[in-house]
């Protein structure tokens, strides 16, 4: 009996010695190895002006779906990328949801919003570059009635 609680007094003392060791070895400065990678980038959040996307029937547009984008970017500094090219991306989305409109009419889904989503990602990478638009996200969509 006394032999095992010898090994267990033993055990607890170089567990407190180790425990101890492990604390003041990163408590001192110089520590940290200086080969850590950069931190990442801090993505950032742009909400575009609502576009209004027209539902077409035969030859003529009989309603609008109002569409809330906001581009996921990459990273925090590409947000006055996008605000000198806002003219240009919103004219490349505008002609894409008109030409949807034409691809989708007689259909039952006037927009589909999977398509659209990806297709903006697309048309977003093209006007903006490759690394500037992680994603872009569709806050809502509004069948407007007119």
């Amino acid at each position: 009996m006394a032999s095992k609680k010898k090994k267990m007094m033993m055990l607890g003392a170089l567990l407190l010695i180790g425990g101890g060791a492990v604390g003041g070895y990163q408590m001192l400065p110089g520590g940290e190895p200086d080969n850590l990678p950069p931190p990442l980038p801090k993505p950032a959040f742009m909400h575009l002006e609502p576009f209004l996307a027209p539902v077409i029937e035969g030859r003529r547009i009989v309603k609008y779906v109002t569409l809330g984008i906001t581009l996921e970017l990459s990273d925090e500094s590409y947000i006055e990328l996008v605000r000198e090219n806002n003219a240009p991306l919103r004219d490349t989305f505008l002609n894409d949801l008109l030409m949807q409109a034409h691809m989708m009419r007689g259909s039952s889904r006037p927009v589909y919003l999977p398509q659209v989503k990806a297709r903006f990602r697309i048309l977003a990478q093209r006007v903006l570059g490759e690394d500037v638009v992680e994603d872009v996200l569709i806050r809502y969509a509004t069948d407007r009635g007119y």
